[in-house]
């Protein structure tokens, strides 16, 4: 007898827009189970200048070029979508290995500059996504 072994997450993509003059992120709800909130969330530069640490910041993640990112202890996600660039977010933060909870407060984005967002979401759902602010502030999705 042969056991099929499945696994139950899935990814989806996200999308940047602008929503009341601030970049904001949208799930495709094309996606089986329609990833509708954030349990985590992060925004990374891809180039461009690396942002400065703001007290309480996890500093080597900005040394990576995060821009902005909040983690929360599974299962939450409290955060329906859309989520706006550097809202504040709910539920209770993620307990890392050395006891530290760890996060970015959000930095201002810089024109001209590709960022790639990631996010998890309920039910082991991942959604990312890549995007670039153009010189004249628009926002332009690029493919991942």
């Amino acid at each position: 007898m042969i056991a099929a072994v499945t696994g139950c997450s899935s990814t989806y993509d996200i999308h940047a827009t602008v929503i009341d003059g601030t970049v904001a992120f949208v799930a495709d709800t094309n996606l089986l189970g329609n990833p509708d909130c954030v349990g985590s969330i992060s925004v990374e530069a891809d180039d461009g200048p690396p942002a400065i640490p703001a007290p309480g910041d996890d500093v080597d993640a900005v040394r990576r070029g995060t821009y902005w990112e909040e983690t929360f202890a599974s299962p939450s996600c409290e955060n329906p979508y859309p989520v706006k660039y550097g809202a504040t977010l709910m539920g209770p933060p993620f307990v890392y290995a050395d006891g530290q909870t760890k996060s970015v407060k959000a930095k201002p984005l810089v024109r001209g500059v590709t960022y790639t967002v990631t996010a998890r979401s309920s039910g082991s759902a991942y959604g990312g996504g890549k995007f670039r602010l153009t010189m004249n502030g628009k926002v332009t999705n690029l493919p991942r």
